[in-house]
């Protein structure tokens, strides 16, 4: 009975034990879950505090950027119609350079439907924004801003949900400086083309002239003929006339520069422009004291100053008034940037400036270039202004232009400051006086490869009382010089040949006969001369065409040296 008793008692203390045990586990097992869910816990407190500084820092990074930001930035959100149609948008947001740029003041745009804050009926671009914010597909264009002139480069992008980003970069300078290089490649283009014409053209009326000029001599006055001739020679005069024109333009004409002083210069012509222009039109000439030597050809000035003063005069209706100054500069890095084709330094300028009806930006853009003329027909050839840029890219100067409709027109040419003194001018003596220099039993090696053009200097020179030995080929002449007998007084060659140019014909020559003398022609020396290898200033040349009186003091000049 006790035992039984004690195994009874036996069994519920083990059971009681084990419920215990259990429970403690339990206990534990929960404790350990309640630390770990604790843990947990802090661990995403933690988590959310550092995600919640990062979201911070990337804001403020992104809020820097977008404020620092040298293109403009606008967020934009669409607004549909009752049918989802795209009807508008609203500016959500702009940053300073959106400000900066387009002149619009963040609180007065930002919270507003694009169509009143830019005062149209319809939101600017809307269309494409609208496919942008709905595709989510980028896109890109141009545009002008109609207030401020610029040009702008519109990048437009979306997250999609009809929030989309436009971002405005300025592209006004650098499509300036694009339309500026296009110019000077289309202005070059039609100088090569000009300047090869004139040079064919310049053979042909050497041909017509010489040939006519000695038929002139044999032909007396009484002669029906003789003055139809001398329309003929006029006739050719002036196409010659218009073939210098053109090589000015092509910046390949020949000149003999010198250092001047350009109020002087400008001086003597102002005074014989004043009769030009008539009593109607009055000069205001303001030379600037102490002005710097610049060194060119005088006759170039002249050329630049009759060819501005006539187009000042035909813009002007009436009574006008034309105004002429010189001046001193540094020209600086950043004028350079505005201006690219002009190099920093000390430059001599001149302004040209007139009060007639000024130029539109359209007809701006074509005034340097050949044969573009305004005027009506038979008023102008369309050279006179190709022949100034001509002339001032030869001489490595700039030329500004400044016209608008109605308030006259500004000329501004530079050319380098010349580090000397200015020389004197030199007397002309008038061509009527000079007689020919004839020979004194001397020879001449003549080559040409025109035909025409070598049997017509033959003659001249023949009539001249020299005798010539003709050549058609720089390899012909070679021949000639070595098989001839005796001495021979002067090369005369054209510079450009088939095979061999002229100059290199001479340094051949001169190789076998060291005192050779030698004379160049050609219809354009100044830079072909250089290209050659050869200083024009040490060259001796002369440019076709050419007289018999021309050639006969050029000849004399160097065998009498």
């Amino acid at each position: 009975m006790n035992s039984k008793a004690d195994n009874r008692q036996e069994s519920l203390s083990d059971n009681t034990t084990f419920e215990l045990e259990r429970c403690l586990k339990e206990l534990e097992y929960f404790s350990d879950l309640a630390e770990r869910s604790r843990l947990a816990l802090l661990d995403s407190l933690e988590d959310r505090h550092q995600a919640e500084t990062d979201l911070r820092a990337s804001e403020e990074r992104f809020r820097s950027l977008y404020n620092s930001m040298n293109e403009g930035v606008a967020l934009h959100r669409l607004l549909n119609d009752a049918d989802g149609r795209a009807v508008d948008y609203i500016i959500e947001s702009v940053n300073p350079a959106y400000e900066r740029i387009l002149g619009l003041e963040a609180q007065d745009v930002v919270g507003k439907p694009a169509s009143a804050v830019y005062g149209m009926s319809t939101a600017p671009h809307l269309d494409i924004y609208a496919a942008v914010a709905n595709d989510g597909q980028p896109a890109h264009f141009e545009i002008k801003h109609e207030p401020t002139g610029k040009i702008f480069r519109i990048s437009v992008s979306s997250p999609g949900k009809g929030l989309f980003a436009t971002v405005f970069d300025d592209i006004t300078e650098s499509r300036r400086l694009s339309e500026q290089l296009e110019n000077m490649q289309r202005l070059e283009s039609i100088g090569r083309l000009a300047g090869g014409i004139a040079h064919d053209f310049n053979n042909m009326l050497s041909v017509i002239l010489g040939n006519l000029e000695m038929v002139l001599e044999d032909t007396p006055e009484s002669d029906r003929r003789y003055h139809d001739l001398i329309e003929i020679r006029k006739a050719a005069q002036r196409s010659a006339d218009l073939t210098r024109q053109m090589l000015a333009f092509a910046r390949r004409q020949t000149v003999t520069p010198r250092a001047i002083d350009l109020n002087s210069t400008l001086q003597r012509m102002v005074g014989m422009m004043q009769r030009l222009l008539g009593e109607d039109i009055s000069i205001a000439w303001r030379p600037a004291p102490e002005l710097w030597p610049l060194k060119i050809d005088p006759s170039q000035i002249d050329q630049i100053i009759a060819n501005l003063c006539v187009n000042a005069r035909d813009a002007i209706k009436g009574v006008g008034n034309l105004t002429v100054q010189t001046s001193n500069i540094q020209v600086t890095e950043h004028y350079c940037k505005k201006h690219s084709e002009t190099l920093p330094g000390e430059y001599v300028t001149m302004e040209v400036s007139d009060s007639g009806c000024g130029m539109t930006r359209n007809v701006l853009r074509h005034i340097f270039e050949p044969f573009f003329t305004t005027k009506h027909m038979g008023r102008g050839s369309g050279l006179g202004l190709a022949t100034v840029y001509g002339i001032v890219k030869q001489n490595r100067g700039f030329i500004n232009v400044y016209s608008e409709p109605g308030h006259g027109t500004t000329f501004k040419i530079g050319f380098p400051r010349h580090l000397g003194d200015a020389e004197q001018a030199q007397p002309v003596t008038s061509a009527n006086t000079i007689e020919y220099a004839r020979s004194a039993d001397e020879t001449i090696l003549l080559v040409e490869d025109e035909t025409s053009i070598l049997s017509m200097i033959q003659a001249m020179l023949e009539k001249l009382g020299y005798r010539v030995l003709t050549a058609s080929a720089p390899h012909a002449a070679i021949q000639t010089a070595l098989e001839h007998k005796g001495k021979f007084n002067l090369l005369l060659s054209d510079i450009i040949m088939p095979d061999m140019d002229g100059l290199e014909l001479a340094r051949r020559l001169k190789s076998e006969f060291p005192d050779l003398r030698c004379l160049f022609m050609s219809g354009y020396t100044a830079e072909i001369i250089i290209s050659l290898g050869s200083d024009e200033t040490q060259a001796d040349f002369i440019q076709k065409p050419f007289s018999v009186q021309d050639l006969s003091q050029k000849v004399r000049e160097i065998l009498d040296r």
